[in-house]
């Protein structure tokens, strides 16, 4: 079974129509339909999506390989760590924050970044300050899609944020 059967299974066993899920799991409702369709899909979509259903996503070695495993597994909590401490020093950056910063940044991102990450920037840029601290709640940021947004951060490049 694929990854689109399983989420139209789980999806359709959860009564949830794909807009709902969509908007639950952070992304467009087209994107659902194409994977569910058998469309190729991003990791980090499949995660954001089966979250989203209350699944896990787990990868496992094939040939049993413990080392690797492990090595996989400690990486994965590194990062973790980063994306936890990246949200949380982005939460306080953004409640100090004027909204003239927060139209600066706003401006940055428009001429700066391009592709997926701009356009998940621009979407959050666009919330108003109170929005923008619950997106970035523990419960509510996990599995979402604006999790890539600590991968590039507009607040740092315009030079009112930083990561250290």
């Amino acid at each position: 079974m694929d990854i689109g059967a399983i989420i139209v299974k789980q999806r359709e066993e959860q009564k949830l129509s794909q807009r709902a899920l969509a908007q639950k799991a952070g992304i467009r409702q087209a994107t659902l339909t194409s994977i569910e369709r058998g469309g190729e899909v991003k990791l980090t979509t499949a995660d954001s999506i089966l979250s989203a259903l209350g699944l896990g996503l787990e990868v496992t070695p094939l040939g049993g390989d413990a080392d690797a495993s492990e090595q996989r597994q400690a990486e994965i909590k590194r990062v973790q760590a980063i994306v936890k401490q990246r949200r949380s020093k982005l939460q306080a950056l953004l409640g100090e924050l004027s909204l003239r910063q927060i139209r600066h940044v706003r401006e940055i991102n428009r001429k700066t970044n391009t592709g997926y990450l701009a356009e998940l920037w621009n979407e959050f840029l666009q919330l108003d300050q109170s929005t923008m601290q619950k997106a970035l709640d523990a419960e509510r940021f996990k599995g979402m899609a604006w999790q890539s947004l600590l991968q590039a951060n507009p607040f740092i490049v315009a030079g009112v944020g930083s990561w250290a």
